[in-house]
């Protein structure tokens, strides 16, 4: 995976390969109730505290097909798992 095209901070995921986005994100137990919109979210180990939830899309140049969003999404989650593992 190419790590450089992610651009990660405690609260935000960037893209910045095609398609272009930027996303908040959070981990442990996910509050679903207060998400709106498109979001994806990954339990990994079955822990609550391991879940890892990624929503508030801004697209630049629009949403892309299920098919690749599923796999940007799978992309996304090893980046913020490397990089967690990487500050905590």
């Amino acid at each position: 995976m190419n790590l450089e095209q992610w651009k990660i901070t405690p609260e935000t995921i960037t893209y910045t390969g095609k398609p272009v986005f930027k996303a908040s994100w959070l981990s442990g137990e996910p509050d679903f109730e207060n998400i709106t919109g498109l979001f994806w979210h990954e339990e990994n180990s079955g822990s609550a505290d391991d879940t890892l939830l990624i929503f508030d899309f801004e697209w630049m140049n629009g949403a892309p097909d299920l098919a690749v969003f599923e796999e940007l999404m799978e992309s996304a989650i090893s980046a913020l798992d490397e990089w967690i593992s990487a500050h905590f």
